[in-house]
This record gives C-alpha cells, sequence and structure tokens, in this order.
C-alpha cells in the first residue's frame, strides 16, 4: 500500500463573512506542514491556512491562489476542480473487514471520520493521477 498523506495534517475551521473554511473538508491543493493552499468543495472557493503560534485561515481570490501556487510550487497548475450542483453523492463500499479496522484506526490517530479520511485519500490519489499528466 503506498501511502498518501497530505502536507498539511492541522485540523482548522473558521467562519469568516459567514463563510466556513474548514480543512478536513476541502481539498488540498498542495502545501506544506506549516502551510497549504485549499479548494472548497461546494463553493470553490481557495484559502491559505498556516499553523505559525496559531492557525490561521485566510481567504485568498483565485488570482492569489494562482500567485501563492507559482511562488511555493513552480510549475504547478490550479487545474478545475468542477462545482457539482449538490455538495454531495453517496454510494456504498464494500472491503475487507480487516481492512476497515485497519482504515478506522488510521482516521482516529488522525482525528478523523472514516468518510473524511477515506474521501482525502481519494482526493489526493485523483490529482496524483491528474497531475503528471498536465505536466506533459
Amino acid at each position: 500500500m503506498v501511502a498518501m498523506t497530505r502536507a498539511f495534517d492541522q485540523k482548522i475551521k473558521r467562519i469568516i463573512n459567514h463563510y466556513t473554511y474548514n480543512t478536513e473538508t476541502a481539498m488540498e491543493v498542495a502545501g506544506f506542514a506549516d502551510k497549504a493552499l485549499f479548494k472548497t468543495r461546494e463553493r470553490g472557493d481557495y484559502f491559505v491556512a498556516a499553523r505559525w503560534k496559531e492557525l490561521e485561515v485566510q481567504p485568498v481570490t483565485p488570482e492569489q491562489a494562482k500567485s501563492w501556487l507559482e511562488e511555493y510550487f513552480p510549475g504547478r497548475t490550479l487545474g478545475e476542480v468542477p462545482k457539482s450542483s449538490s455538495p454531495e453523492s453517496r454510494f456504498t463500499l464494500r472491503m475487507p473487514e480487516s481492512l476497515k479496522t485497519q482504515v478506522d484506526a488510521l482516521a482516529k490517530h488522525r482525528g478523523q471520520s472514516l468518510n473524511a479520511w477515506i474521501v482525502r485519500w481519494l482526493e489526493t490519489g485523483v490529482s496524483a493521477e491528474i497531475q503528471p499528466r498536465r505536466s506533459k
């Protein structure tokens, strides 16, 4: 099993101007252990989360997000993450009980729900598959 991890592992949830910015439910575009660029799933808004003396969240425009990405990750692009008309979709996932036990333990260790952990892994895997194709 290949380990896929997010660079920024802090859970931060802030409400700014009546909008919620949550590192657990947003897609991490790129980042480091102390700072990362995220995109919200429902609205498609970008924000930067940072761990300095305090945990901080700063909403940014798409242009600022592009500049941030160019500064810290030259050659990477924002790409398109389509906004869906419905914020979520459900499906049944079958897996061996032994695997579910392991996944439950990993999610709990990270302080995440099983669903949030699985979604994060899927996002990371999809990003890893798409990014090399864009570079060609």
